[in-house]
């Protein structure tokens, strides 16, 4: 007999951490630009775009965008903006990594506080939450044949594993013009752009990704007409992009993290010559997991008449993908702006999704999470003709995931802000509509014994003669007449014959059967 071997490979999980790295400092207002009054709004855009494993540890860079929108000292109250870049540099300790691993690694602001020091200062200090994961190809031999055993007397079982066929980083860059609409004056300052990724759409291509969607684009501006009240529009820039992903088909899965880069913006002029463009250049980074079912066919168990045979087992983790979808969820709240000026218009509303919670339940996953709002609303206060109210949304959604168990599983959620709106019910009064797309994926981990070794030998007579020449036998609940010929040293067609059984699959509990002892 001739114990043959393979060589199999499976995605190990080496580290999977989170962190919070604080990022603090001052904005001071340019030369070119008045004192600050009122701070309206900040927002920022966090992202990563690279990262190095080096001396164990996972090192990373990117920027922290800031947009500080005020009103200025003076009679007429004008809006003015500082943009503002401060460089993340950072890194995650994970034990047992190496440089050839794989490593996923995104960033997003959970907290942003500012505070105006004073007319030419602003000083903020926001918190990022930091989520690394990596990945490593385990390689070991087992045992896949034992040339000389009959068929029947070899028990296999096929295992799905899921497998890493790509994993990167990569962008690609959307250039493109939005053009105001005619009812609108000329652009004269540009004081805020704020990118949204909607509709993604993905496409697996043999060694290919295909990325689609949406980007919108809101923008805020001021005109030569209005020097204090600024114009607000939306526009929808649709982008395609394809990156190359060697070893991916067609049939695979993808996890595809999207967040917007490097955004640059400039004022154009349209074929009249009038500031009536705006020039957008910006990169879009993918965090990118291609990953496939593999069905392996593995030994479990083997016997042969008048032998013994033991195996040398080696146990190993593997991941199975248990549910992938995708759903959305409409969030609707009523906002009531208690001490703040009342409202005489709505320019516009800016939110984002923050997921503070995920609990894998039995098929179905919780995710919970905030959505941060700002609302800036023209005022009936002729002092402070601008004001922006900051508010909190909760929100709360139980995912169908079939397969998802309390324990040992592994969920990634990517939730977006798909579309928010706002209606005004009274001038105190606010109805916020939101919708989320939430991009789930959830994996477990299994434990399987591999066979590694197999040691063949003439069964001993002590054995031999402990087992019945003649056994009447009822059969228990989980009994298969595989585990019985092994037992009585006899085969399958032997019991099938003696009991006049035509489908070996059907035996049942209670069931007398005849099995004699094979010997020779």
């Amino acid at each position: 007999m001739e114990v043959i071997k393979k060589d199999i490979v499976i995605d190990k999980k080496i580290g999977r951490e989170s962190t919070q790295i604080l990022i603090e400092g001052d904005i001071i207002v340019p030369d070119t630009k008045p004192d600050i009054d009122t701070v309206l709004e900040v927002v920022s855009n966090a992202y990563i775009d690279n990262k190095e494993i080096l001396n164990g540890r996972i090192n990373f860079k990117g920027n922290f965008d800031i947009n500080v929108l005020f009103i200025a000292k003076g009679e007429e109250k004008p809006i003015y903006n500082i943009n503002y870049t401060y460089p993340i540099n950072d890194f995650i300790n994970i034990d047992d990594i190496e440089k050839s691993m794989t490593t996923f690694i995104t960033c997003d602001t959970t907290n942003l506080d500012y505070k105006l020091i004073n007319d030419r200062k602003v000083s903020f200090r926001a918190v990022l939450d930091v989520h690394s994961e990596v990945l490593a190809n385990e390689n070991f031999e087992i045992v896949s044949e034992i040339d000389g055993i009959l068929e029947s007397q070899i028990k296999k079982s096929k295992v799905n594993i899921n497998k890493i066929a790509c994993a990167k980083f990569d962008r690609f860059n959307i250039k493109d013009e939005i053009e105001i609409i005619a009812t609108n004056p000329n652009i004269k300052e540009i004081l805020q752009c704020n990118l949204n990724i909607s509709n993604k759409e993905i496409k697996v291509l043999n060694d290919k990704l295909n990325v689609s969607g949406n980007i919108k684009a809101s923008i805020l501006y001021k005109s030569d007409e209005q020097e204090s009240m600024p114009i607000y529009f939306e526009q929808e820039i649709h982008f395609n992009g394809s990156l190359d992903t060697d070893g991916s088909k067609e049939n695979m899965f993808a996890d595809v993290y999207l967040d917007i880069q490097e955004k640059n913006i400039n004022i154009m002029e349209d074929n009249d010559g009038e500031n009536r463009v705006i020039g957008l250049d910006t990169y879009i980074g993918c965090n990118i997991k291609i990953y496939f079912e593999d069905e392996m066919e593995i030994l479990e168990d083997a016997y042969e008449l008048n032998k013994t045979i033991e195996f040398e087992q080696n146990q190993h983790k593997y991941p199975v993908l248990v549910c992938k979808n995708k759903n959305q969820a409409p969030i609707k709240e009523v906002v009531k702006l208690e001490e703040s000026p009342s409202i005489l218009q709505v320019v516009k509303i800016w939110g984002k999704p923050i997921l503070d919670n995920v609990q894998s339940l039995e098929d179905k996953i919780l995710a919970e999470g905030i959505i941060e709002c700002n609302i800036l609303y023209i005022t009936n206060n002729d002092e402070y003709p601008m004001n922006c109210y900051k508010c909190i949304i909760p929100y709360s959604q139980l995912i169908e995931a079939k397969g998802a168990v309390p324990l040992d599983t592994q969920v990634d959620i990517n939730v977006n802000l798909e579309h928010i709106g706002v209606n005004m019910l009274s001038d105190k009064d606010l109805e916020v509509r939101c919708m989320l797309n939430f991009d789930t994926s959830v994996l477990i981990e299994k434990i399987l014994n591999f066979v590694t070794g197999v040691l063949i030998d003439d069964i001993k007579d002590d054995i031999l003669n402990s087992i019945g020449s003649m056994t009447i036998y009822v059969v228990g609940e989980g009994d298969t007449l595989w585990n019985l010929a092994k037992k009585f040293n006899t085969t399958i067609d032997d019991i099938l014959e003696l009991n006049d059984i035509e489908n070996p699959d059907l035996i049942y509990p209670g069931q007398k059967l005849l099995i004699l002892k094979k010997i020779f």
